[in-house]
């Protein structure tokens, strides 16, 4: 949606893309609409319905989609937008509504053609902002958005990076279909919390196990997290705490698929998880 707006990036053989420019300060120059016509966008839908056609059969599909404060923070800057929650709470606000009706706008044909939502904030992280700034500048804007999601026959999770152990209830009352955690996080805290709620998906370290650790790190870390939440109430995914690093061993994405696949072929009972 940045470079909708007019921010630009790099591209990086084997790392993530960062933004090197910033689109503008005017924030009363942005055009919702301009979202839907970049090339990337129009990719990525591309990519969703080959996905859908080819695969809904067996597996759902979901676009990783920017979150309101992280889709703000990639338009005028991160510094310029914790600053300006200090200095120019208003024009934040402004922001921030701006922000939200375009991704209601990118949302749409996504969920249209089958692709469920699958909401990725992570400057909106506890180890960034507050639980207050997170409270007045995030959880109403998104918020909103699941509510249009929703009204649009569209589902989705919602994950925030890093810790967001003192805003997890918030983070559901947003009105997401389910919480991913990251590592950060303990599996339990969340299920007692909001296990009734959701089904809660995580949280196998990306860093220290999926990209450092050997493929016995990884089937013991899956086995600890189905022990700890097998049973929560509303189900539970065992998945990463975030994304796999690009240059993570493809044996230990093996190990997780083959760990989580033979533990779920027994009842569902902790001794079944032993080490």
């Amino acid at each position: 949606m940045a470079m909708a707006f007019g921010s630009e990036t790099n591209d990086p053989e084997d790392a993530v893309p960062a933004i090197v420019k910033y689109a503008i300060n005017d924030w009363n120059q942005l055009d919702p609409d301009k979202v839907t016509k970049h090339p990337w966008y129009q990719l990525n839908l591309d990519a969703l319905k080959i996905c859908v056609d080819k695969m809904s059969g067996e597996v759902g599909t979901n676009i990783s989609f920017p979150g309101p404060f992280t889709s703000a923070s990639d338009i005028i800057s991160i510094g310029t937008l914790l600053r300006g929650m200090v200095k120019h709470p208003d024009k934040v606000h402004q922001l921030m509504s701006i922000v939200t009706e375009s991704l209601k706008i990118a949302a749409k044909p996504f969920v249209d053609n089958g692709g469920g939502i699958f909401l990725c904030d992570p400057i909106a992280s506890g180890n960034v902002i507050s639980p207050a700034n997170y409270r007045e500048f995030v959880k109403p804007y998104t918020t909103d958005l699941w509510n249009y999601i929703h009204s649009i026959g569209g589902s989705g999770g919602y994950h925030i990076c890093g810790d967001t152990n003192a805003i997890t209830v918030d983070m559901v009352e947003t009105g997401c279909d389910m919480l991913s955690v990251d590592h950060a996080v303990n599996l339990e805290d969340a299920k007692k919390l909001v296990g009734n709620k959701v089904p809660i998906i995580g949280n196998v370290d990306p860093i220290n196990t999926m990209m450092l650790g050997t493929t016995k790190d990884v089937a013991d870390e899956v086995k600890l997290d189905l022990r700890r939440c097998y049973d929560s109430p509303c189900g539970y995914i065992v998945s990463t705490g975030c994304d796999i690093p690009l240059n993570g061993p493809l044996e230990n994405i093996d190990a997780f698929m083959s760990a989580v696949r033979t533990c779920a072929k027994y009842p569902l009972n902790p001794s079944n998880f032993a080490e």
